[in-house]
C-alpha cells in the first residue's frame, strides 16, 4: 500500500525550519520526505493533513485525565474519543516515579471508565 500525505508543513527542530511538505509511504514505512509542491504517484492513497505540522518525535506528556473531580478538563470518555481520532494515549500512575506499566496500571481506569 502507498500513501502519499500532502497539505503538511513539516517541522525539523536539528534546522530549526517549519516548510511546506509531503511524505511519501510505502508499506507503513516512510519512503521519502519531499517539498510541498510534489505530487503523488498513480495508485496512491492521498491524505491532505489540512496544513497541520509533521513534528516527528514530539509528544505531550502533560496531558491528564482528570477523572474523578475535574471531568470538564478531560475525561475517560473526551480521552477515548482522541485516542479513536488516532492520538497516542499512555497510562502513567500518579504517583509513578520512572514506573513500567503493568496490565494491573494500564487497566486500572476501567472502574471510572464504565458508563461512558
Amino acid at each position: 500500500m502507498t500513501q502519499f500525505f500532502t497539505n503538511l508543513r513539516l517541522l525539523d527542530p536539528e534546522a530549526g525550519t517549519l516548510e511546506p511538505a509531503a511524505v511519501l509511504v510505502r508499506d507503513g514505512v516512510i519512503a521519502e520526505v519531499l517539498d510541498g509542491g510534489a505530487t503523488a504517484p498513480d495508485g496512491a492513497e492521498v491524505m491532505d493533513c489540512g496544513g497541520h505540522i509533521l513534528a516527528p518525535g514530539i509528544v505531550d506528556i502533560g496531558v491528564k485525565v482528570c477523572e474523578p473531580g475535574e471531568r470538564h478538563k478531560e475525561s475517560y470518555h473526551s480521552a477515548g474519543l482522541a485516542a479513536a481520532a488516532g492520538c497516542e494515549v499512555a497510562s502513567i500512575p500518579v504517583a509513578a516515579v520512572a514506573a513500567l506499566p503493568t496490565q494491573s496500571n494500564l487497566c486500572g481506569g476501567r472502574a471510572a471508565q464504565r458508563g461512558q
